[in-house]
């Protein structure tokens, strides 16, 4: 959203790797670039977690007019996660992070979405921007994970353009070069320790007009670092030269748009010095048509290494508030060293005059304007997630900044110090009406295709709207069919005056045109959507804005998706799905499959018979001989068997790769490519769900429910459980009998064992206080550990002041009041990473058919 004074714009989330979460002082990155447009933008990964591990992209790209930025989740491999809201910042000047409640552009959805896009008009940054000018940016998702039994999404953390609280730059350009080029980016962990194994990726693009042919890409790895499978390193797999410590990988053509995704598996020396930085350089060459030889164009990549405990910890809440409002924030405390941390404490410093504080999850203690909790110890890999729900005062000013800050500190063995680790969070009150709005539809289409634009307009205000009016421009190259709720038409203008809209309101719109551009290769049509209203005043504000651009191509375009299991055990036989699907206007011939397999898996089946499978690489290939028409879907089926796991808990990538022809074989494309992530284990592990009411009342008794399951062939032992109630609540009872520790708040359940398969489940009943105000969030926790992981689940129930007239649902009732806010945890293995929404972003219902376990 752009304003004219105000610039605003799980079942858990398993990461497959510790995510790792806190502050830190970043550097800047020159990322060098060429030409870029939306068939080719220049493109970062969008990550999670420290060790940024990807899902999905940031693309970027510019016209004469405007910058375009599009935030993308890769379905195929994520197929439950969605944004909550994004933020942007842009600038002429290098940026260094701070709180993404404070950039210049958001937007906000009801319901999520998995993809997001940013026009910003190039006059309106810093003044005008023109070509060769570089602008630096930072992008930021607030992430949720879609629930099967609740049937919502729920807020797990957040996600970041290029690396972990980043920034990267991006020249503005005009047309493409005529010969080819390319661009290459790495990421991987910014902190690791001796003895880690982590994951490198590296990303090439072809940003020119023709073919780039015999891509090689070499990475020299710093001394200390090595593949962490030597014979068969990366995917797709390269050859590793030891002693050059060096990878080389054969990409062969990239044409015109392709993209490759190369991910690399490392080992850090035990040896590696604290303190010592790895500076990690990749490089590609390239040819043209004509044997001319390109580049080598590099990107480098820095590692800090780190020993002993060490703890990171973040602040997550919500952007934007209102008065009377109800907030939590969540601080996801992890520790990514290599030793125990022991008297950890963590002390968190709120605003008193504008928030007040309600409850916390453990229980902390409260002294004026801070909150402290003494955690005890976390091992290596441990993490804790602490929540804090706090009440915004009635008498806070519009436009008031809430500065939340939270600081860690802990000991070592010796009972040496560390810390502090900080982080912060800005929420910005608005008492007056605040109205968002977001535009969606495809992102591509082909000539005379029907397509619909959906138009959502919230109110995040803390007062009503009124004379609401919404104006929709749709733009040349399309024909208006139909809309509703029907707006009044004049050419290509449509409008709705909505009248009031309330408090934590959303209004849906949709519009459905036809596409009657018919470019020879591809075009773009873009779509802008306003809002103005008034407040109780009759103060005008807006107009707000927000615009939709789709590509339109007669030329056969394909898109990949790479679906299937993210867990696995070895020994075990994984299922994959590759599904190619044309959204262009004209036929897709002479279609070239490749799969890398990652060196842990051997295929064992496919449903489409394949041309050639190297088991010594993982290459698989198909050839179709088949085209693929307009809008046309192609599956293959694999089954594939876990033979060799070396690390335990290891993250590897499945990647495929799709080139083409035009039906006449006179035009090539691609690649284009998915990746796919999953997690590999020699041992057994397990999974904590819990479940209980979404509403309670007070004075009242509350019962949770635990589930321990474990979904691994073998038998798991000395498991211990143990429940973090919320304060505001009085411990009744347990079963199977737990161990009540006042002090701390909690029950533990020791020495468990879970055989195969076995599933256990454990409750809990509690009496909620009289105290304790109505529209208050209570987080109860609950923690599995065992002596090679953890896992977590939170519940959040809304307390209620008057005893209900029919039964309150649960987790597995569809029961949701757009008043109640919800979270859940994103864990991954040993580690949590946590976001929690705000009451502008409730419990999404959403299609039965979205849904997967």
């Amino acid at each position: 959203m752009n304003m004219g004074s105000v610039n605003m714009k799980i079942r858990k989330i398993v990461l497959f790797i510790s995510l790792t979460l806190f502050m830190l002082t970043l550097t800047l990155m020159p990322l060098m670039v060429g030409a870029h447009t939306i068939e080719s933008p220049f493109t970062v990964l969008l990550v999670m977690g420290r060790r940024n591990i990807p899902i999905g992209f940031v693309k970027i790209w510019n016209d004469a007019d405007n910058l375009y930025v599009l935030f993308e989740i890769d379905e195929g491999s994520y197929p439950n996660y969605a944004m909550e809201e994004s933020h942007l910042h842009v600038s002429t000047s290098p940026l260094s992070w701070f709180a993404p409640g404070l950039w210049l552009y958001h937007h906000t959805y009801s319901p999520p979405k998995t993809y997001d896009l940013y026009a910003i008009p190039l006059s309106s940054i810093d003044g005008g921007v023109s070509n060769g000018t570089v602008i630096y940016l930072m992008a930021h998702a607030s992430i949720c994970k879609f629930k099967f039994r609740c049937r919502c999404c729920w807020d797990i953390g957040s996600a970041y353009g290029f690396k972990f609280k980043g920034s990267f730059n991006y020249t503005i350009q005009g047309a493409p070069p005529a010969e080819p080029e390319l661009s290459i980016i790495k990421t991987g962990p910014s902190l690791a320790h001796p003895g880690g194994t982590y994951t490198y990726t590296i990303t090439v693009s072809n940003a020119g007009n023709t073919t780039a042919y015999n891509v090689n890409v070499t990475d020299k790895l710093p001394n200390g670092v090595s593949p962490a499978y030597p014979e068969s390193p990366g995917t797709p797999t390269g050859v590793y030269d030891e002693a050059k410590n060096m990878v080389n990988w054969t990409i062969g053509d990239l044409h015109v748009n392709g993209i490759v995704v190369i991910t690399l598996e490392v080992w850090f020396s035990d040896t590696l010095t604290p303190g010592e930085i790895l500076n990690n350089t990749v490089q590609t060459v390239w040819e043209d048509e004509g044997g001319s030889v390109y580049g080598p164009k590099t990107t480098t990549w820095d590692t800090t290494i780190i020993a002993g405990p060490k703890l990171s910890i973040e602040k997550i809440g919500p952007t934007i508030s209102y008065p009377g409002d109800i907030l939590i924030y969540t601080m996801p405390v992890s520790n990514i060293g290599n030793a125990t941390a022991y008297n950890i404490v963590v002390e968190d410093t709120f605003p008193s005059t504008y928030i007040e504080y309600v409850s916390s999850t453990p229980a902390g203690t409260l002294s004026g304007n801070k909150v402290t909790w003494n955690l005890g110890s976390l091992s290596e890999n441990g993490s804790m997630l602490i929540t804090l729900t706090v009440m915004v005062r009635d008498s806070v000013a519009n436009g008031t900044q809430i500065v939340d800050h939270v600081e860690a500190t802990w000991e070592d063995s010796a009972c040496g110090s560390y810390g502090p680790e900080t982080d912060e969070f800005v929420t910005v009150i608005f008492s007056n009406p605040l109205l968002d709005i977001t535009k969606t539809g495809p992102l591509d289409a082909y000539p005379d295709q029907t397509i619909e634009y959906t138009i959502s307009v919230t109110n995040l205000g803390g007062s009503n709207a009124s004379d609401v009016v919404v104006t929709d421009m749709l733009p040349t190259g399309t024909t208006y069919i139909s809309a509703s709720p029907t707006p009044t038409v004049h050419n290509q203008i449509l409008n709705w005056s909505l009248g009031e809209i309330m408090l934590e309101q959303t209004v849906i719109l949709t519009v459905r045109v036809k596409v009657t551009v018919y470019p020879d290769k591809c075009t773009c049509i873009t779509n802008n959507a306003t809002v103005i209203w008034k407040d109780e005043l009759d103060r005008s504000y807006g107009p707000a804005w927000d615009v939709m651009t789709t590509r339109v191509c007669s030329e056969p375009l394909l898109e990949v998706n790479k679906t299937g299991d993210t867990k696995g055990m070895i020994g075990e036989t994984l299922n994959f799905n590759i599904t190619i699907t044309n959204v262009g206007g004209s036929e897709a011939a002479n279609i070239h499959i490749i799969d890398d397999l990652p060196y842990n898996l051997t295929l064992l089946n496919s449903s489409i018979p394949y041309d050639s499978y190297d088991h010594s690489t993982g290459r698989i290939i198909w050839n179709l001989t088949n085209p693929i028409g307009s809008a046309e879907t192609v599956q293959i089926n694999l089954t594939v068997n876990v033979t060799d796991v070396e690390y335990d808990g290891i993250l590897v990538f499945n990647n495929v790769y799709i080139n083409w022809t035009d039906s006449l074989g006179g035009n090539a494309y691609g690649p284009v490519t998915d990746i796919h992530p999953v997690q590999l284990f020699i041992r057994p592990y397990a999974e904590v769900f819990k479940y209980g009411p979404l509403e309670a009342y007070k004075n009242s008794t509350i019962t949770y429910t635990i589930e321990l399951y474990n979904p691994t062939e073998s038998t798991l032992t000395e498991v211990t459980l143990t429940d973090y109630l919320p304060d505001g609540v009085i411990y009744k009872n347990s079963s199977p009998t737990g161990t009540y520790n006042s002090a701390s708040h909690t029950i533990t359940w020791t020495s468990i064992t879970l055989a195969p398969g076995q599933a256990i489940n454990f409750t809990i009943e509690v009496y909620v206080n009289l105290h304790v105000p109505a529209g208050a969030l209570i987080v109860d926790e609950t923690i599995a550990s065992w002596r090679t992981g953890s896992d977590l689940d939170i519940l959040i129930t809304e307390i209620l002041e008057q005893q209900p007239s029919k039964p309150v649902g649960g987790k597995i009732v569809d029961n949701y009041s757009i008043q109640f806010y919800t979270a859940i945890m994103a864990i991954a293995i040993t580690a949590a990473a946590i976001g929690l929404l705000t009451k502008m972003r409730k419990h999404k219902l959403l299609k039965e058919d979205y849904f997967t376990r």
